[in-house]
């Protein structure tokens, strides 16, 4: 939970250095740690279909993220970009990737019963322990303006969590818990770009037209991967 905290805070302090598509795709790149961690620690067996899914969305994740707007190049062309934000784009998908692993570990344990109802508890608190932490060291205050919004996220984080812990149980069970990451970070990414095209009236360029394909292969054929 500490973990995923550290992650937001680094992805935010990334951007800000510029090239903000790329660090995003870096980032979303963590889901294959998760999934060789599955494979090398665990023994899963993810299969060809397993495999071929894998790399469609991270071929997917780097196509979109390196897809930029007109506005988008027009403020990165504007703004001074660090050399040190490869390096940070790189430590924030490790602890990204780390923090995945962590999340599916107890869903392997032998024996084991209501992992997620555990599991709840401790990874929201230490989110939030971690986040208060960020916050007296930079000296930040809650106002009243950022209540309702974090309201929110709070609910949504805590349903995220919910569903990400039952499915990590419910695939463990059949040897495949390595492929739950990629399979909802790439339902994740299909969900916003079709958000962003309804109700942002962003324009689809060939590239992302390309992406959002790769991501449903690599959704479909993962869940071949499931049925075998």
């Amino acid at each position: 939970g500490m973990l995923d905290a550290i992650v937001q805070v680094l992805l935010v302090v990334t951007m800000r250095l510029g090239h903000r598509g790329m660090t995003w795709s870096i980032a979303q790149s963590a889901m294959v740690i998760s999934f060789l961690a599955a494979i090398l620690i665990w023994g899963e067996h993810p299969g060809l279909w397993g495999w071929v899914g894998v790399t469609c969305i991270l071929a997917a994740v780097i196509l979109i993220g390196s897809n930029k707007s007109e506005a988008e190049k027009s403020v990165e062309n504007n703004q001074r970009s660090s050399r040190s934000w490869l390096l940070l784009a790189i430590l924030t998908m490790l602890v990204l990737g780390a923090s995945q692993t962590l999340m599916g570990v107890p869903s392997r344990w032998a024996n084991w019963s209501n992992a997620a109802g555990l599991r709840m508890p401790i990874a929201l608190t230490g989110t939030a322990v971690m986040h208060a932490f960020i916050m007296l060291v930079n000296r930040r205050k809650l106002t009243r303006r950022v209540i309702p919004y974090s309201a929110a996220w709070a609910v949504l984080t805590f349903l995220a969590f919910l569903g990400l812990f039952f499915c990590l149980d419910r695939m463990a069970e059949s040897n495949r818990a390595g492929i739950a990451y990629p399979i909802g970070i790439g339902t994740n990414i299909f969900a916003f770009s079709v958000y962003s095209y309804l109700r942002l009236s962003e324009t689809y360029t060939k590239t992302r037209i390309a992406g959002l394909c790769l991501i449903v292969m690599g959704i479909v054929v993962m869940g071949v991967c499931m049925c075998k």
